[in-house]
């Protein structure tokens, strides 16, 4: 855990100030009216009403984290961030990707993929290796309304930060954000510390209020979680699936297995425990997104076309359900699944759910940690 952050204080100081200053001037106020004015008594009415019959302020709610459900946060806006973490096979094994709270997986070029982590609130020291991104890593920042950490990018994504898409930090112009650690070669050590990262994230940007994430599905309220720990669990059309194998390369094979004792996913990577934080990496629910990516330019750099849309395998609670997916300029992305009764009569549910019953509904999913795993269309995958 990393020393009291320093946007927390200044917080502090500022609410300190406030409440000093509104005594001062109440105090003022009843010295020059006296105790028998009107003005007086009605003053401390409003006192009254304001905190309660007792004198205590009302109880205030904080929200809870809009990635993922689970935790409360500790102010009613926040500053979360998208980090573009490193998955080479000398990267493994990364620091703060088991903290995150919404993990998407998305191939670059040189056969390999690289992790978007989003962080409501970092409560770790660092988060690493970070490398550079891609246009379509700044599309999945914004829409979650978060800022993307980063070091560099391609031609087009730097185009598009330089004409302020994208509220980001790039290590190249924050070097005292960052550092390299040596016991790693570059550019597979570069570290950010999120203290720091969050001090300058306060300093030049906005907070965003929790409504205005933005996710491709919809987090159930925990009334509607049933004891498979989603929604609807046992709709038909959600076939057992407790084995999930991703071929992206030749080289490169992901896997996720079914634990029922904790109703997790536990990740690995070429038949070895994926690891981070010293502990292994699981998710509540892993989706599969396929897509249609291109080569755009001589160095294999890769485009995600979105205009399309295309499909989505949801597995959740030991079952799996597949839907679609689609992007629109005024909803973002948005994840669907069927709805319509199948050859049972049920309704389908991902695992999780549907928002309504439409033929094609938005995806409800318990609270949980959620993986995304960014497919290119042919790849070999089995469950």
């Amino acid at each position: 855990m990393f020393a009291i952050r320093n946007w927390r204080l200044k917080a502090l100081v500022l609410v300190l100030a406030a409440l000093l200053a509104g005594g001062i001037y109440s105090g003022c106020n009843r010295s020059s009216l006296g105790e028998g004015d009107s003005d007086s008594a009605t003053m401390g009415q409003e006192a009254e009403t304001a905190a309660g019959p007792d004198g205590a302020l009302p109880a205030v709610t904080m929200p809870v984290d809009p990635f993922s459900g689970l935790d409360t946060l500790n102010s009613t806006s926040f500053y979360p961030l998208a980090v573009s973490i490193d998955n080479a096979s000398r990267a493994r094994p990364q620091t703060g990707l088991s903290q995150a709270r919404l993990v998407y997986e998305l191939p670059v070029e040189g056969g390999i993929t690289r992790f978007l982590a989003f962080f409501p609130e970092p409560q770790l020291a660092e988060v690493g290796p970070i490398r550079s991104v891609r246009p379509y890593f700044l599309d999945l920042a914004a829409e979650c309304g978060a800022v993307l950490v980063h070091c560099g990018g391609s031609p087009e994504a730097l185009a598009r930060l330089n004409a302020g898409e994208v509220e980001h930090i790039d290590e190249i112009a924050n070097e005292k954000l960052f550092y390299r650690r040596k016991d790693r070669s570059a550019p597979h050590n570069l570290y950010g510390r999120f203290d720091l990262l969050l001090d300058k994230v306060v300093e030049r940007f906005a907070p965003v209020e929790p409504d205005d994430v933005r996710l491709p599905w919809v987090i159930a309220e925990e009334s509607a979680v049933g004891e498979a720990g989603g929604v609807a669990a046992e709709a038909a059309g959600a076939g057992v699936a407790d084995h999930i194998s991703i071929k992206y390369w030749s080289a490169y094979t992901v896997e996720y297995t079914y634990a029922p004792d904790n109703g997790r996913y536990w990740r690995t990577v070429n038949g070895t425990a994926h690891q981070s934080d010293d502990q292994p990496l699981a998710a509540d629910h892993v989706i599969i997104q396929y897509a249609d990516m291109d080569v755009l330019d001589d160095k294999g750099r890769l485009s995600f076309d979105a205009s399309d849309g295309g499909r989505i395998a949801v597995f959740t609670g030991g079952t799996c359900v597949e839907g679609h997916w689609k992007r629109t300029a005024s909803e973002g992305t948005i994840f669907s699944i069927s709805s319509a009764e199948s050859d049972t009569g049920a309704e389908v549910a991902a695992g999780a759910g549907v928002e309504s019953a439409a033929t094609e509904s938005r995806l409800m999913l318990s609270p949980g940690i959620v993986w995304v795993l960014v497919v290119p269309q042919g790849r070999s995958v089995t469950y």
